[in-house]
Protein backbone atom coordinates (compact mmCIF):
# COMPACT_ATOMS: atom_id res chain seq x y z
CA UNK A 1 0.00 0.00 0.00
CA UNK A 2 1.13 3.38 -0.26
CA UNK A 3 3.08 5.56 2.01
CA UNK A 4 1.49 8.76 2.84
CA UNK A 5 4.05 11.33 2.31
CA UNK A 6 1.96 14.44 1.83
CA UNK A 7 -0.93 16.20 3.67
CA UNK A 8 -4.53 14.20 3.34
CA UNK A 9 -7.40 15.51 4.50
CA UNK A 10 -10.26 13.59 5.33
CA UNK A 11 -13.87 15.22 5.39
CA UNK A 12 -16.78 13.13 7.01
CA UNK A 13 -20.69 13.73 6.73
CA UNK A 14 -24.01 12.12 7.52
CA UNK A 15 -22.36 8.53 9.65
CA UNK A 16 -19.90 8.85 6.43
CA UNK A 17 -16.68 6.91 6.56
CA UNK A 18 -13.46 6.82 4.89
CA UNK A 19 -10.43 4.38 5.75
CA UNK A 20 -6.93 5.16 5.01
CA UNK A 21 -4.53 2.89 5.14
CA UNK A 22 -0.86 4.15 6.29
CA UNK A 23 1.65 1.69 6.59
CA UNK A 24 -0.64 -0.89 7.18
CA UNK A 25 -2.51 0.90 10.27
CA UNK A 26 -6.12 1.87 9.57
CA UNK A 27 -7.28 4.78 11.10
CA UNK A 28 -11.09 6.16 11.72
CA UNK A 29 -12.19 9.72 12.50
CA UNK A 30 -15.79 10.22 13.15
CA UNK A 31 -17.15 13.36 14.86
CA UNK A 32 -18.51 12.10 18.69
CA UNK A 33 -22.30 13.29 18.15
CA UNK A 34 -22.84 11.98 14.62
CA UNK A 35 -26.58 12.91 14.61
CA UNK A 36 -25.60 16.61 15.27
CA UNK A 37 -22.70 16.62 12.67
CA UNK A 38 -23.29 19.76 10.28
CA UNK A 39 -19.84 21.38 9.78
CA UNK A 40 -16.80 18.49 9.51
CA UNK A 41 -13.12 18.60 11.14
CA UNK A 42 -9.92 17.72 8.87
CA UNK A 43 -7.33 15.36 9.57
CA UNK A 44 -4.06 15.70 9.05
CA UNK A 45 -1.25 13.52 9.16
CA UNK A 46 2.44 14.93 8.64
CA UNK A 47 5.75 13.22 8.36
CA UNK A 48 8.43 15.80 10.24
CA UNK A 49 12.04 15.89 9.83
CA UNK A 50 12.61 13.01 12.13
CA UNK A 51 10.29 10.78 10.20
CA UNK A 52 7.96 10.72 13.06
CA UNK A 53 4.30 10.20 11.47
CA UNK A 54 1.77 13.01 13.60
CA UNK A 55 -2.00 12.44 13.33
CA UNK A 56 -4.21 15.78 14.45
CA UNK A 57 -7.66 16.50 14.31
CA UNK A 58 -9.12 19.62 13.70
CA UNK A 59 -11.25 19.54 16.19
CA UNK A 60 -9.51 17.22 18.97
CA UNK A 61 -12.30 17.72 21.24
CA UNK A 62 -14.84 16.58 19.65
CA UNK A 63 -13.11 13.67 17.41
CA UNK A 64 -11.08 11.10 18.09
CA UNK A 65 -8.60 8.93 15.75
CA UNK A 66 -9.14 5.00 16.18
CA UNK A 67 -6.27 2.76 15.58
CA UNK A 68 -7.73 -0.48 14.50
CA UNK A 69 -10.77 -0.14 16.07
CA UNK A 70 -8.87 1.50 19.46
CA UNK A 71 -10.50 4.81 20.36
CA UNK A 72 -6.94 6.49 21.40
CA UNK A 73 -8.81 9.12 23.31
CA UNK A 74 -10.29 6.51 25.44
CA UNK A 75 -7.40 4.62 25.62
CA UNK A 76 -5.52 7.86 26.46
CA UNK A 77 -7.79 8.66 29.55
CA UNK A 78 -7.97 4.88 30.90
CA UNK A 79 -4.47 5.22 31.01
CA UNK A 80 -4.58 8.55 33.00
CA UNK A 81 -7.13 6.99 35.25
CA UNK A 82 -4.95 3.95 35.88
CA UNK A 83 -1.92 5.99 37.09
CA UNK A 84 -4.13 8.27 39.13
CA UNK A 85 -4.96 4.76 40.77
CA UNK A 86 -1.67 3.46 41.01
CA UNK A 87 -0.35 6.80 42.75
CA UNK A 88 -3.05 6.20 44.98
CA UNK A 89 -2.06 2.68 45.97
CA UNK A 90 1.56 3.90 46.50
CA UNK A 91 0.76 6.55 48.66
CA UNK A 92 -1.19 3.72 50.45
CA UNK A 93 1.52 1.48 50.38
CA UNK A 94 3.51 4.35 51.91
CA UNK A 95 1.65 5.20 54.56
CA UNK A 96 1.46 1.57 55.66
CA UNK A 97 4.84 1.16 55.72
CA UNK A 98 4.88 4.53 58.08
CA UNK A 99 2.48 2.46 60.01
CA UNK A 100 4.32 -0.79 60.34
CA UNK A 101 7.16 1.06 61.35
CA UNK A 102 5.79 2.75 64.40
CA UNK A 103 4.17 -0.47 65.27
CA UNK A 104 7.36 -2.07 65.50
CA UNK A 105 8.53 0.94 67.45
CA UNK A 106 5.77 0.14 69.96
CA UNK A 107 6.54 -3.29 70.40
CA UNK A 108 10.08 -2.79 70.72
CA UNK A 109 9.10 -0.45 73.57
CA UNK A 110 6.33 -2.72 74.92
CA UNK A 111 8.88 -6.10 74.84
CA UNK A 112 11.82 -3.46 76.82
CA UNK A 113 9.29 -2.23 79.32
CA UNK A 114 8.67 -6.27 79.93
CA UNK A 115 12.19 -6.91 80.20
CA UNK A 116 12.65 -4.56 83.20
CA UNK A 117 9.46 -5.86 84.71
CA UNK A 118 10.70 -9.79 84.14
CA UNK A 119 13.99 -9.06 84.71
CA UNK A 120 17.43 -9.89 82.60
CA UNK A 121 17.63 -12.90 80.50
CA UNK A 122 21.10 -13.09 79.01
CA UNK A 123 21.45 -13.71 75.13
CA UNK A 124 21.89 -17.26 73.92
CA UNK A 125 23.44 -18.65 70.65
CA UNK A 126 23.14 -21.53 68.37
CA UNK A 127 25.44 -22.38 65.82
CA UNK A 128 23.68 -25.92 64.84
CA UNK A 129 19.78 -25.09 64.54
CA UNK A 130 20.06 -24.16 60.57
CA UNK A 131 22.52 -25.83 58.43
CA UNK A 132 23.27 -24.63 54.55
CA UNK A 133 23.17 -27.03 51.84
CA UNK A 134 26.26 -27.30 50.36
CA UNK A 135 26.54 -25.79 46.69
CA UNK A 136 28.32 -28.53 44.55
CA UNK A 137 31.69 -29.97 45.43
CA UNK A 138 31.64 -26.28 47.66
CA UNK A 139 31.80 -26.70 51.54
CA UNK A 140 30.74 -23.19 52.17
CA UNK A 141 34.25 -21.54 52.36
CA UNK A 142 33.26 -17.52 51.81
CA UNK A 143 30.51 -18.20 49.95
CA UNK A 144 28.53 -15.25 51.48
CA UNK A 145 29.21 -11.77 52.62
CA UNK A 146 26.92 -10.15 54.84
CA UNK A 147 23.08 -10.29 54.37
CA UNK A 148 20.04 -8.16 53.83
CA UNK A 149 16.72 -8.16 55.58
CA UNK A 150 13.36 -8.08 53.43
CA UNK A 151 10.73 -6.42 55.57
CA UNK A 152 8.19 -7.48 53.45
CA UNK A 153 8.45 -10.78 53.64
CA UNK A 154 10.56 -11.35 56.83
CA UNK A 155 13.50 -13.26 54.90
CA UNK A 156 16.95 -12.71 54.54
CA UNK A 157 19.45 -12.61 51.68
CA UNK A 158 22.45 -13.59 52.16
CA UNK A 159 24.76 -11.79 49.28
CA UNK A 160 26.84 -14.19 46.98
CA UNK A 161 31.02 -13.68 47.43
CA UNK A 162 32.21 -16.66 46.03
CA UNK A 163 28.51 -18.74 45.89
CA UNK A 164 26.66 -19.17 43.05
CA UNK A 165 23.65 -18.44 45.03
CA UNK A 166 22.11 -16.26 46.65
CA UNK A 167 21.37 -17.56 50.85
CA UNK A 168 17.81 -17.04 51.59
CA UNK A 169 16.99 -17.64 55.36
CA UNK A 170 13.69 -17.74 56.63
CA UNK A 171 13.29 -16.92 60.28
CA UNK A 172 10.16 -18.54 60.59
CA UNK A 173 10.50 -22.28 59.46
CA UNK A 174 14.29 -22.25 60.55
CA UNK A 175 15.66 -22.91 56.91
CA UNK A 176 18.32 -22.17 54.09
CA UNK A 177 17.94 -22.28 50.91
CA UNK A 178 20.09 -22.21 47.73
CA UNK A 179 18.19 -23.15 44.93
CA UNK A 180 15.57 -19.93 44.58
CA UNK A 181 18.38 -18.21 42.79
CA UNK A 182 21.07 -19.29 41.30
CA UNK A 183 23.10 -19.50 37.98
CA UNK A 184 25.35 -16.69 39.30
CA UNK A 185 29.06 -16.68 38.12
CA UNK A 186 30.80 -19.60 40.31
CA UNK A 187 33.83 -18.25 42.99
CA UNK A 188 35.20 -14.53 42.14
CA UNK A 189 34.24 -12.72 44.91
CA UNK A 190 32.14 -11.16 43.43
CA UNK A 191 29.28 -8.84 45.41
CA UNK A 192 30.20 -8.24 49.59
CA UNK A 193 27.42 -6.76 51.53
CA UNK A 194 23.90 -4.79 50.44
CA UNK A 195 21.05 -3.12 51.68
CA UNK A 196 17.33 -2.86 50.92
CA UNK A 197 16.17 0.43 49.34
CA UNK A 198 12.49 2.33 49.87
CA UNK A 199 11.41 0.95 46.20
CA UNK A 200 12.11 -2.93 48.13
CA UNK A 201 14.73 -4.04 45.99
CA UNK A 202 18.05 -5.22 47.56
CA UNK A 203 21.40 -3.33 46.25
CA UNK A 204 24.44 -5.72 46.25
CA UNK A 205 27.71 -3.85 46.48
CA UNK A 206 30.49 -5.15 44.07
CA UNK A 207 33.69 -6.49 45.32
CA UNK A 208 35.34 -7.81 42.27
CA UNK A 209 32.03 -7.45 39.79
CA UNK A 210 31.53 -4.69 37.38
CA UNK A 211 27.96 -4.08 38.55
CA UNK A 212 25.91 -3.97 41.17
CA UNK A 213 23.71 -7.05 42.05
CA UNK A 214 20.25 -6.13 42.35
CA UNK A 215 17.84 -8.45 44.16
CA UNK A 216 13.97 -8.12 43.76
CA UNK A 217 13.04 -10.26 47.10
CA UNK A 218 8.91 -10.07 45.04
CA UNK A 219 9.85 -11.58 42.23
CA UNK A 220 13.24 -13.52 43.47
CA UNK A 221 14.74 -11.86 39.76
CA UNK A 222 18.57 -10.80 39.70
CA UNK A 223 19.71 -8.07 37.81
CA UNK A 224 23.48 -7.97 37.52
CA UNK A 225 23.83 -5.91 34.43
CA UNK A 226 21.68 -2.70 34.54
CA UNK A 227 24.14 -1.12 37.30
CA UNK A 228 27.40 -1.73 35.38
CA UNK A 229 30.46 -0.22 34.01
CA UNK A 230 31.91 0.10 36.84
CA UNK A 231 35.53 -0.72 37.31
CA UNK A 232 37.16 -4.03 36.95
CA UNK A 233 39.49 -4.12 40.15
CA UNK A 234 39.50 -6.41 43.04
CA UNK A 235 38.26 -5.82 46.66
CA UNK A 236 36.37 -2.20 46.13
CA UNK A 237 33.68 -1.67 48.45
CA UNK A 238 31.68 -4.17 51.28
CA UNK A 239 29.70 -2.30 53.12
CA UNK A 240 27.10 0.86 52.93
CA UNK A 241 24.56 3.15 54.37
CA UNK A 242 21.02 4.06 53.47
CA UNK A 243 21.07 7.90 53.76
CA UNK A 244 18.26 9.84 55.01
CA UNK A 245 17.91 10.96 51.33
CA UNK A 246 17.33 7.81 50.00
CA UNK A 247 20.57 7.08 48.29
CA UNK A 248 22.80 4.39 49.51
CA UNK A 249 26.62 5.74 50.06
CA UNK A 250 28.41 2.70 49.50
CA UNK A 251 32.10 2.80 51.90
CA UNK A 252 35.39 2.30 50.07
CA UNK A 253 37.45 -0.82 50.67
CA UNK A 254 40.06 -0.80 48.28
CA UNK A 255 38.11 1.96 45.67
CA UNK A 256 39.24 5.41 45.61
CA UNK A 257 35.91 6.92 45.68
CA UNK A 258 32.37 6.27 47.67
CA UNK A 259 29.97 4.67 45.08
CA UNK A 260 26.63 6.35 45.62
CA UNK A 261 23.66 4.23 43.87
CA UNK A 262 20.75 6.01 43.38
CA UNK A 263 17.02 3.48 43.41
CA UNK A 264 14.96 5.98 42.02
CA UNK A 265 16.95 7.29 38.95
CA UNK A 266 18.53 3.67 38.85
CA UNK A 267 22.08 5.27 38.38
CA UNK A 268 25.64 5.02 40.05
CA UNK A 269 28.05 7.64 40.57
CA UNK A 270 31.55 7.30 41.24
CA UNK A 271 32.52 10.92 40.98
CA UNK A 272 31.12 13.14 43.16
CA UNK A 273 33.04 11.84 46.41
CA UNK A 274 36.12 10.52 44.66
CA UNK A 275 40.26 10.63 45.64
CA UNK A 276 39.27 9.22 49.36
CA UNK A 277 42.97 8.90 50.31
CA UNK A 278 44.21 5.92 51.93
CA UNK A 279 45.29 2.55 51.50
CA UNK A 280 44.70 -1.10 52.27
CA UNK A 281 41.29 -2.38 53.63
CA UNK A 282 40.19 0.84 55.05
CA UNK A 283 36.61 0.84 56.22
CA UNK A 284 33.69 -1.29 57.12
CA UNK A 285 30.09 -0.51 58.04
CA UNK A 286 28.75 3.17 58.45
CA UNK A 287 26.06 4.83 60.65
CA UNK A 288 24.34 8.02 59.82
CA UNK A 289 24.44 10.07 63.23
CA UNK A 290 21.81 12.70 64.45
CA UNK A 291 23.83 15.17 62.87
CA UNK A 292 23.29 13.89 59.29
CA UNK A 293 26.54 12.84 58.90
CA UNK A 294 27.83 8.96 57.72
CA UNK A 295 30.73 7.86 59.94
CA UNK A 296 32.45 5.03 59.37
CA UNK A 297 34.58 2.88 61.22
CA UNK A 298 38.38 2.29 59.84
CA UNK A 299 39.91 -1.32 59.59
CA UNK A 300 43.25 -0.60 57.82
CA UNK A 301 43.30 3.77 57.92
CA UNK A 302 44.10 5.34 60.00
CA UNK A 303 41.31 7.68 60.40
CA UNK A 304 37.53 7.49 60.85
CA UNK A 305 35.79 8.21 57.57
CA UNK A 306 32.92 11.08 57.55
CA UNK A 307 30.55 11.47 54.36
CA UNK A 308 28.22 14.77 54.42
CA UNK A 309 25.35 13.38 52.37
CA UNK A 310 24.34 17.43 51.81
CA UNK A 311 27.50 18.40 50.25
CA UNK A 312 29.04 14.98 49.04
CA UNK A 313 31.99 15.53 50.83
CA UNK A 314 34.68 13.67 52.68
CA UNK A 315 36.79 13.77 55.62
CA UNK A 316 39.38 11.66 56.41
CA UNK A 317 41.45 14.05 58.47
CA UNK A 318 39.15 15.38 61.70
CA UNK A 319 38.93 11.64 63.74
CA UNK A 320 42.66 10.69 62.79
CA UNK A 321 45.72 9.31 64.84
CA UNK A 322 44.98 5.47 64.51
CA UNK A 323 47.65 3.19 63.47
CA UNK A 324 47.40 2.36 59.57
CA UNK A 325 47.04 -1.27 58.36
CA UNK A 326 46.19 -1.96 62.53
CA UNK A 327 43.11 -4.29 61.84
CA UNK A 328 41.55 -2.73 64.56
CA UNK A 329 37.68 -2.68 64.43
CA UNK A 330 35.82 -4.57 61.64
CA UNK A 331 32.03 -3.15 61.92
CA UNK A 332 29.90 0.23 62.66
CA UNK A 333 26.58 0.36 65.14
CA UNK A 334 24.89 3.85 65.89
CA UNK A 335 23.40 2.63 69.18
CA UNK A 336 20.24 4.05 70.70
CA UNK A 337 21.66 6.35 72.68
CA UNK A 338 23.24 8.11 69.79
CA UNK A 339 27.24 7.11 70.14
CA UNK A 340 28.67 4.67 67.50
CA UNK A 341 30.62 1.82 68.19
CA UNK A 342 33.60 0.13 66.49
CA UNK A 343 33.11 -3.50 66.27
CA UNK A 344 37.05 -4.56 67.87
CA UNK A 345 38.64 -7.53 65.52
CA UNK A 346 42.16 -6.87 66.48
CA UNK A 347 42.08 -4.53 69.38
CA UNK A 348 41.28 -4.65 72.48
CA UNK A 349 39.08 -1.93 72.63
CA UNK A 350 35.72 -0.81 71.27
CA UNK A 351 35.56 2.52 70.05
CA UNK A 352 32.91 4.89 70.42
CA UNK A 353 32.78 8.25 68.30
CA UNK A 354 30.37 10.65 70.01
CA UNK A 355 29.04 12.60 66.79
CA UNK A 356 28.15 15.59 69.34
CA UNK A 357 31.06 16.67 69.76
CA UNK A 358 32.82 14.86 66.94
CA UNK A 359 35.69 12.66 69.34
CA UNK A 360 36.81 9.40 69.76
CA UNK A 361 37.22 7.21 73.13
CA UNK A 362 39.34 3.65 72.91
CA UNK A 363 40.14 3.93 76.67
CA UNK A 364 36.46 3.23 78.82
CA UNK A 365 35.98 0.09 76.79
CA UNK A 366 39.69 -1.84 76.73
CA UNK A 367 39.88 -5.09 78.69
CA UNK A 368 39.59 -7.35 75.62
CA UNK A 369 42.31 -9.30 74.17
CA UNK A 370 44.45 -8.05 71.77
CA UNK A 371 44.18 -10.01 68.19
CA UNK A 372 42.52 -13.12 66.99
CA UNK A 373 40.39 -11.63 64.47
CA UNK A 374 37.32 -11.88 67.11
CA UNK A 375 34.08 -10.05 65.90
CA UNK A 376 32.55 -9.09 62.80
CA UNK A 377 30.09 -6.73 62.52
CA UNK A 378 26.80 -5.93 64.71
CA UNK A 379 23.46 -4.97 65.31
CA UNK A 380 22.13 -2.80 67.88
CA UNK A 381 18.50 -4.37 69.27
CA UNK A 382 15.94 -1.38 70.69
CA UNK A 383 14.53 -3.75 72.19
CA UNK A 384 16.93 -4.34 74.72
CA UNK A 385 19.45 -1.39 73.91
CA UNK A 386 22.63 -3.43 73.89
CA UNK A 387 24.85 -4.01 70.51
CA UNK A 388 25.41 -7.61 69.22
CA UNK A 389 28.55 -8.39 67.37
CA UNK A 390 29.48 -11.20 65.29
CA UNK A 391 31.56 -13.89 66.23
CA UNK A 392 34.40 -13.91 63.35
CA UNK A 393 37.06 -16.39 64.40
CA UNK A 394 35.86 -16.37 68.08
CA UNK A 395 33.62 -18.72 70.47
CA UNK A 396 30.97 -16.31 71.46
CA UNK A 397 28.90 -13.11 70.56
CA UNK A 398 30.37 -9.61 71.82
CA UNK A 399 27.13 -7.78 74.01
CA UNK A 400 27.76 -4.48 74.31
CA UNK A 401 25.86 -2.27 77.16
CA UNK A 402 25.64 1.53 75.06
CA UNK A 403 24.94 3.51 78.38
CA UNK A 404 26.58 1.70 80.92
CA UNK A 405 29.70 1.07 78.44
CA UNK A 406 29.94 -2.67 79.38
CA UNK A 407 30.65 -5.79 77.77
CA UNK A 408 29.66 -9.20 78.11
CA UNK A 409 31.65 -12.04 76.24
CA UNK A 410 30.44 -15.10 78.08
CA UNK A 411 26.26 -15.30 77.63
CA UNK A 412 26.29 -16.00 73.77
CA UNK A 413 28.91 -18.45 73.93
CA UNK A 414 30.00 -22.15 73.71
CA UNK A 415 29.98 -22.48 70.01
CA UNK A 416 32.53 -24.12 67.82
CA UNK A 417 35.47 -21.46 67.40
CA UNK A 418 36.93 -20.93 63.36
CA UNK A 419 38.22 -18.24 61.53
CA UNK A 420 35.82 -16.85 59.22
CA UNK A 421 32.83 -18.34 60.44
CA UNK A 422 30.37 -15.88 60.17
CA UNK A 423 30.56 -12.34 58.30
CA UNK A 424 28.10 -10.02 60.03
CA UNK A 425 24.79 -10.85 60.98
CA UNK A 426 20.99 -9.61 60.56
CA UNK A 427 17.95 -8.32 63.12
CA UNK A 428 14.93 -10.24 61.83
CA UNK A 429 11.80 -9.03 62.52
CA UNK A 430 11.47 -12.01 65.25
CA UNK A 431 13.61 -10.20 67.41
CA UNK A 432 16.41 -12.68 66.88
CA UNK A 433 19.68 -12.22 65.06
CA UNK A 434 21.10 -14.44 62.27
CA UNK A 435 24.70 -14.71 61.52
CA UNK A 436 25.72 -14.90 57.91
CA UNK A 437 27.82 -18.13 57.33
CA UNK A 438 31.55 -17.31 55.79
CA UNK A 439 33.14 -20.19 56.59
CA UNK A 440 30.65 -21.97 58.56
CA UNK A 441 28.24 -24.74 57.06
CA UNK A 442 25.60 -23.39 59.56
CA UNK A 443 23.61 -20.27 60.08
CA UNK A 444 24.36 -18.32 63.40
CA UNK A 445 21.37 -17.59 65.65
CA UNK A 446 21.84 -15.32 68.56
CA UNK A 447 18.54 -14.72 70.83
CA UNK A 448 19.50 -11.18 72.38
CA UNK A 449 17.90 -11.32 75.42
CA UNK A 450 16.13 -9.37 77.99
Amino acid sequence: MAVVAAVLLLRLCDFAVMLVAVLAVAVLVAPLHHEQCVCLGEVVFQEDKLGILHINTSQPEQQSVVVNGVDTTELFGNVRAHVGKLQQLQQALEEQTAWNEQQGDVLDNMTATLCKALGPISPRADDTAIPVPSLGTRKNVAEWIGGVLDHASGLIYGIPYEASAVLIIDPVTGTADVTTITGLPESGAKWAGGLQADNGLIYAFPHNAQAVLVIDPATNAVDNTTLGGLPSSSGKWVSGVLADSGLIYVIPWTASSVLILDPIRNTTDMTSIDRVVGSGYRWYGGAQAANGLIYCVPRQANAVLIINPATNTADVTSLGGFQLFSNNWFGTVLAGNGLIFGIPFESNAVLIINPSDNSTDTSTISSLPEGGSKWLGGVFVPSTQRIIATPYATSSALVIDPDSKTIDTTSAAGFTAGRGNWFDGVLAGNGIIYGIPHGSNNVLIIDPGC
